[in-house]
């Protein structure tokens, strides 16, 4: 199954300085998936419509009609009522109505707001940006209708807009959805219906749509963990974990020799290997940036990679695993070479584990006595209660950043964040 990539360290600035808010731009809808406080990113559903807002007030509500849930929220100040659902499955395809309508409360000299780019992944006119997940099973589903149809239309207090995201059809055993809608919402508990129990003809509804020729998944929803000074991430699945370590802060520069921060460093590679007594597969893999030329990259790789394994050799127990040491050069980048921030994230040790029975790790003391995954770094930026927000400064402009409250779907929970006074846009998150 493919997944969906998690940020990584090409965005380490961003996930230092924004702890878990960390996708992608603060303007528009910048949508955060993490479970468990990992980070997983999702996709580019980035919402590019600046000058939009959403209520930290917006809540979901079953309508009754057609097993919709509907979703009261904000749109450039507007309140809005989005009927969403059900998921109806056809076939291989799944279809999924939104209705948007003005709140009747709404002021009467309010404007006629379109939702053009507020659903769009990539400024262009369209639902792209639209999430189907399955947070219980951790999949995620893209939309792949590039039809514009509705999101042109203007939003009244009279009629319905009406618009339908196309997904590949959800696994016979989920019976229950999420929704996210860039600038708008999270919506959860959306069921999965069959074709014979909506009014509308879901084949018109597939037969009007413009398909996307990119795979439409199911994604895997994979857990990336940053820590707090950008020393290392891990990554997991149910078969590997995979930690990389930072190179500049490991090593002295265009060097193997171990600086002073590695052992402190490594420490969370020794974390993870003590959840596995049995062992396991262990491959220790050298990274460089593109700066000097191939030969010379590559056997720094190597030679660091080399040096990450003797260390650890010293730091715990690895007579269970099977070692493989390599390098890669400036063969495998994480991201281009073209930013000095770049070239820090790709300059770097990958250390992977593949235990022989990856069922230790939930049984490991280890894994309940890490101080590492409860222990939360000194706050660098102003700090208060999520209803009351507090004022962050960006690109020049003071805006008020706050969450009323959050909700708990498994081990997520899911919140909207509000971006005020002068600086609007919408984080939408799901974190846990």
């Amino acid at each position: 199954m493919p997944s969906f990539t998690p940020p990584s360290t090409d965005r380490r600035a961003q996930l230092t300085r924004r702890s878990v808010l960390s996708l992608p731009a603060l303007v528009g809808a910048g949508v955060v998936l993490a479970g468990c406080g990992m980070l997983r990113k999702s996709g580019s559903a980035s919402g590019k419509g600046a000058g939009s807002a959403t209520s930290a007030r917006a809540a979901a509500t079953s309508t009754g009609s057609q097993s919709g849930v509907m979703l009261e929220t904000e749109y450039e100040g507007i309140a809005l009522n989005v009927e969403v659902g059900p998921v109806v499955v056809k076939g291989k395809q799944s279809v999924v109505r939104l209705g948007v309508v003005m709140n009747s409360e709404a002021p009467e000299s309010s404007s006629s707001p379109m939702l053009s780019q507020a659903l769009s992944e990539d400024g262009f006119y369209s639902l792209r940006g639209v999430l189907m997940m399955s947070l219980e099973n951790g999949v995620v589903f893209s939309d792949l209708n590039k039809s514009s149809d509705g999101v042109l239309d203007g939003i009244g207090k009279e009629k319905q807009v009406e618009m339908f995201a196309v997904f590949a059809a959800p696994d016979d055993s989920i019976k229950n959805v999420e929704i996210l809608l860039p600038n708008l919402g999270v919506v959860t508990g959306v069921p999965v219906v069959g074709a014979d129990e909506v009014s509308y003809s879901v084949a018109d509804a597939l037969s009007n749509a413009e398909m996307a020729q990119e795979s439409s998944g199911p994604f895997k929803l994979e857990g990336l963990r940053v820590a707090a000074d950008g020393s290392s991430d891990t990554k997991q699945d149910e078969k590997s974990t995979t930690v990389a370590v930072a190179g500049d802060v490991t090593f002295a520069t265009d060097s193997d020799q171990l600086s002073a921060q590695a052992d402190s460093v490594l420490a969370s590679v020794v974390e993870q290997i003590k959840k596995y007594p049995s062992g396991g597969d262990l491959t220790i893999t050298g990274h460089t940036d593109d700066v000097a030329d191939d030969a010379h990259n590559q056997d720094l790789s190597e030679r660091r990679a080399k040096a990450v394994a003797e260390r650890l050799k010293t730091l715990t127990d690895l007579s269970k695993w099977k070692q493989s040491v390599s390098g890669k050069g400036e063969s495998a980048p994480r991201v281009p070479n073209d930013s000095e921030e770049n070239k820090q994230a790709n300059r770097r040790v990958e250390i992977t584990l593949t235990p022989s029975k990856p069922a230790e790790a939930g049984a490991s003391p280890s894994a309940s006595e890490a101080p590492s995954s409860t222990a939360l770094p000194e706050a660098t930026g102003p700090v208060g209660k999520g209803p009351e927000g507090v004022d962050v400064t960006m690109g020049g402009k003071t805006a008020r950043l706050s969450m009323s409250g959050v909700t708990r779907v498994g081990k997520f929970l899911i919140g909207t964040l509000l971006f005020s006074e002068g600086y609007s846009g919408v984080g939408v998150g799901v974190e846990g």
